[in-house]
């Protein structure tokens, strides 16, 4: 069958139009010094004795052996090539992170986080003092504060959202070097009923977590534990280990009502795809609806009632999207393969993070074939820029190393007030998608009231992802299956979107199976932005809906011609990105639109450089137009390289050819608008290392002239690993119907998309 005659499918081998970028030469200029030497040696001076003096202080309980401090930059220095890494090397140092401080005019400045020995700290003054090298002399003009670190602030914003009450709560710690010493410590001065031990504990990348059963009195213990990150203890307040606390009890569960079953069941004619489902399990004895159903993996708590009834609800979205509310038969599109993490203590509705880290590090691996799975539970508690949770940690990695992709819910606290509407963790997962809900009311979709809201974190600002059919009690609910044959269930919530997502993307991969999941990732979010509304708030009404036929995510409309190019680049290094043009246009003006999405490991100590790698793209419309720049009169002019004689006139005046072509004005759908990219903390705002992002612009056609887009990778660390990515895009002219076969026929190198036409599980 030679579908693409028949379908105006994606072109899938774009990378035929690929070629390597010329070397550039890059020159970075130097920062005028801030300071004078002898002000930064005496600054520094100061902050070292006021450190020591600081130190003593505090009860030493709250001190490993190693403390940890926070080394400030300023507002000009938030570059990661501005560490002073030759300061922290000759002085033993080492750095364990890295997050971002604003001042009150909401500039951006950063900080290191710092571990090493009292004695160590003191050799930064003597080693300033010195100054023996240029490098160190830059370096020391760099700092601009040291402070013990001090869990106080997030110990005492847990404190509040206990109101006394008994919490699962997670600690997060910086990386320590005696983990034992950790934990020995901790039992100490909390002088729990049950001891803790390396059990107890989710050490992602250098970051370590710790859960535990806790009351606002135990928190107060931990008040001025300088190593602690996160807890539900006054008792740690200065406890130096620690980084932030946050409550880890489960997210709340909706009670729905009943509501009589009149389905029956078709059984299906050919073997289904297969979803995962991560929740609180499946009841497989509530008759043949949930007969596809297979849970290998479960925590060893018993099942409680009110979780395994949301988990069948998701499951039945899964398996058959939204049931009718009148008799008929139903059939399932997609089989479903269950893990249940609720509850994860005896007889209550728990989620232990360590047991779900557990149980996901073993069913992930021996499911990869699963690419799409959903996950609609989680801690109650909403994203904090400064803290890194597990569970969001935990996913991305999991998406990185097996090619896997999550869809989460992100929760339900949109009528909560503050920072507690923002979405829930572990939406902001930035290798996965976030789902939010719209209800159908007075005939069109509006955003639910109860959905709680972005922005998603440094990686993954534009969050939500995407909208679906949430529902609302009463007048729009959603029928799912029950535990009992005999009913279904009225649903309500982003937990009930999630699946409806999750399944389309199951069903997209199948049918296409020479997509891969970063792939459906761009061709999710290129939808979405080529109906994008300008006027669309992103973090409360997420980027767009997808359509309910999947083929719209591949095939280009009558006016369009889409291609996708994807592969693998070294960081640091381009690539140039040929866009396929026609001999002629109907229209002066074409729309192009493309999506960028790149798959990243993941630092949960590094809040404010989240994602380890990244690609900037940038649109070269006119391959022969060059800026032209006279370093003595500081004026520029624009030239075609094509046009000799204009540019004789210019190189004779003095001026030099810059290096690339003109490029476009970077023109990322956003919210707020777009932001200029003249320093590091504007270009951060701007997308630069979040993993999925979409650009839109008109050009005028007489302008386009072997236009290209230009992919380069980068590295946070500078490293050289392999970055892959996935880009796809969209040339529209207005009233040109005969667009896509046209430039097929242009370009015979390019192939379509071909359709799946046999069936089996994915």
């Amino acid at each position: 069958m030679d579908n693409h005659k028949q379908h105006r499918y994606m072109i899938q081998n774009g990378d035929v139009l690929r070629r390597i970028a010329p070397e550039v030469v890059r020159g970075f200029g130097n920062k005028d010094l801030l300071r004078g030497l002898e002000d930064s040696q005496a600054f520094i001076d100061h902050e070292i004795l006021r450190l020591e003096a600081e130190y003593k202080k505090v009860d030493q309980e709250n001190f490993l052996d190693e403390i940890f401090v926070a080394i400030d930059y300023p507002k000009a220095y938030v570059a990661k090539s501005y560490q002073i890494s030759s300061l922290y090397r000759q002085s033993g140092l080492t750095v364990v992170g890295t997050a971002e401080w604003r001042d009150s005019n909401n500039e951006i400045g950063r900080y290191d986080i710092v571990r090493g020995t009292i004695e160590a700290y003191k050799s930064v003054a003597s080693i300033a003092q010195v100054a023996d090298t240029n490098r160190i002399k830059d370096e020391i003009d760099r700092v601009w504060g040291i402070e013990l670190l001090n869990p106080r602030d997030s110990v005492n914003s847990v404190i509040r959202e206990l109101s006394g009450s008994t919490e699962m709560v997670e600690l997060s710690f910086f990386d320590v070097t005696d983990l034992q010493q950790l934990l020995t410590r901790l039992n100490k001065i909390l002088q729990l009923r049950n001891v803790l031990s390396a059990d107890d504990i989710v050490q992602v990348e250098g970051t370590i977590y710790v859960y535990l059963k806790l009351s606002a009195s135990n928190i107060d213990t931990l008040h001025h534990a300088n190593f602690l990150q996160s807890t539900n203890l006054k008792k740690l307040d200065q406890f130096n280990p620690l980084r932030s606390a946050t409550i880890a009890t489960a997210r709340d569960i909706y009670n729905p009502k009943q509501h009589p079953n009149h389905l029956s069941y078709l059984a299906p004619s050919k073997p289904l795809p297969v979803v995962g489902l991560i929740d609180g399990g499946v009841d497989v004895r509530g008759g043949e609806f949930l007969k596809l159903v297979h849970e290998s993996f479960s925590v060893d708590a018993l099942p409680s009632n009110s979780a395994r009834e949301h988990g069948t609800s998701v499951a039945s979205v899964l398996m058959y999207g939204e049931l009718p509310d009148k008799q008929a038969q139903v059939t399932p599109e997609l089989a479903v393969e269950s893990v249940r993490v609720l509850p994860s203590r005896e007889d209550e509705l728990m989620l232990s993070l360590v047991d779900l880290d557990n149980i996901l590090e073993k069913a992930i691996p021996e499911l990869s074939q699963i690419k799409i799975w959903n996950i609609s539970v989680g801690p109650r508690g909403p994203v904090i820029d400064e803290h890194i949770g597990s569970l969001t940690a935990i996913l991305d990695k999991l998406a990185f190393q097996y090619d896997i992709l999550f869809v989460i819910a992100v929760g339900n606290t949109g009528q909560e007030q503050g920072i507690a509407r923002r979405m829930q963790i572990p939406a902001d997962a930035v290798n996965n998608l976030a789902v939010t809900a719209f209800t159908n009311l007075f005939t069109s979709h509006q955003t639910a009231a109860y959905a709680s809201i972005g922005p998603g974190r440094e990686g993954g600002k534009m969050k939500p992802d995407i909208s679906g059919h949430g529902g609302i009690e009463n007048n729009d609910a959603i029928l799912t299956v029950s535990t009992s044959e005999w009913f279904l269930n009225e649903q309500q919530g982003t937990s009930f979107v999630a699946p409806l997502i999750a399944r389309l993307l199951t069903m997209a991969l199948w049918r296409f199976p020479e997509l891969n999941v970063l792939d459906l990732r761009a061709a999710v979010t290129q939808y979405l932005a080529l109906n994008f509304d300008l006027s669309r708030d992103i973090y409360s009404d997420s980027k767009g809906e997808l359509s309910s036929d999947i083929v719209k995510l591949i095939e280009a409309a009558p006016n369009e011609f889409r291609i996708k190019y994807s592969g693998e680049l070294t960081a640091g290094a381009e690539v140039l990105m040929n866009i396929p043009i026609p001999d002629s246009f109907q229209d002066k003006i074409v729309e192009l639109t493309w999506t960028t999405a790149v798959k990243t490991d993941v630092d949960p100590s590094r809040p404010d450089a989240y994602t380890k790698f990244g690609i900037e793209d940038t649109l070269y419309p006119d391959a022969d137009k060059y800026e032209f720049y006279n370093a003595e009169t500081k004026r520029v002019q624009r030239a075609r390289i094509d046009n000799e004689d204009a540019v004789q006139v210019l190189l004779e005046h003095g001026f030099i050819r810059r290096q690339q072509p003109v490029a476009r004005e970077k023109a990322y759908l956003t919210t707020p608008s777009s932001l200029d990219s003249k320093d590091e903390a504007s270009r951060r705002r701007q997308l630069k290392w979040d993993t999925v992002k979409s650009q839109k612009l008109n050009v005028r056609v007489n302008n386009l002239n072997r236009p290209f887009i230009k992919l380069h990778a980068i590295s946070r660390d500078g490293g050289h690993q392999r970055v892959k990515y996935s880009v796809i895009l969209s040339i529209r002219s207005k009233g040109d119907l005969g667009l896509y076969q046209r430039t097929l026929s242009s370009f015979p190198e390019l192939i379509p998309m071909v359709e799946r036409v046999d069936s089996g599980r994915v």
